[in-house]
């Protein structure tokens, strides 16, 4: 048995959640709900940015739990706020989704606020911080423009290109005989050429060719994506074909 792959990046954004489209299912479904606000200090090198009011947003997937299960950043206001984000989403706890009053895992969008610590103490600019700081004035377009956002596949500086691909996995029946069939996954290639958030986009219906699928596909590796020369997140469509 050969799986087949073949990469498909998206022009458009993809949200939603693990399995049927919360929207279409039969039910009442309670999306899931911050606990707290998600704060994070600002980084000293950014403080001096002419950046009004810095956050991160991110699509999080939330655990039955009310755990992060992955995430993804789509937007922020400077790359450099990306880890300090990811760090406070990583702790963050929510009150899960539920359909029917069972708790399901479902996709929300947290936004992380950056704040300033120079209202506690005193920040000493340094020259490479100043250098900085005058190369970013420099730069053309809205200082209130998302300084990392996600991008379209026209909009990279070169298509993805896939470096590794480990733990590829072969879907098997109850008995350990292969099974063959189809899965469509979506998900995202983050600015570090991870595979996040992945997801069945479309399937011929059997579970463990999905499974194979999502966990194949979270094993791959690519070239960071790049827009200007800038780290960025892309959308992509992964079908893989089992025979």
């Amino acid at each position: 048995m050969k799986a087949i792959v073949l990469l498909i990046l998206l022009a458009t954004p993809l949200y939603g959640v693990m399995g049927p489209n919360l929207s279409e299912s039969e039910g009442e479904m309670q999306a899931p709900m911050l606990e707290r606000a998600l704060t994070a200090l600002t980084p000293q090198h950014v403080l001096h940015l002419p950046i009004r009011e810095p956050k991160a947003r991110y699509l999080v997937r939330v655990d039955r739990d009310g755990t992060v299960a992955d995430y993804v950043c789509l937007e922020a206001s400077h790359p450099e706020l990306l880890r300090r984000g990811a760090a406070r989403i990583e702790r963050a706890v929510f009150k899960p989704a539920t359909m029917n009053g069972e708790p399901i895992v479902a996709d929300t969008v947290a936004i992380v606020h950056f704040t300033d610590p120079t209202e506690q103490y005193t920040v000493v600019q340094s020259g490479l911080e100043h250098i900085e700081s005058m190369l970013y004035e420099m730069r053309p377009g809205d200082r209130d423009a998302p300084g990392f956002r996600e991008s379209g596949p026209n909009e990279l500086d070169a298509p993805l290109e896939l470096v590794d691909r480990k733990d590829q996995y072969k879907p098997v029946d109850d008995e350990g005989e292969p099974v063959l069939g189809k899965a469509v996954i979506s998900g995202y290639v983050d600015h570090e050429g991870r595979v996040r958030m992945v997801r069945v986009h479309s399937s011929e219906g059997h579970e463990a060719v999905e499974a194979a699928a999502l966990q194949s596909f979270l094993g791959w590796r690519f070239e960071p994506p790049k827009r200007d020369g800038d780290p960025t997140v892309v959308p992509v469509r992964m079908p893989f074909v089992y025979r």
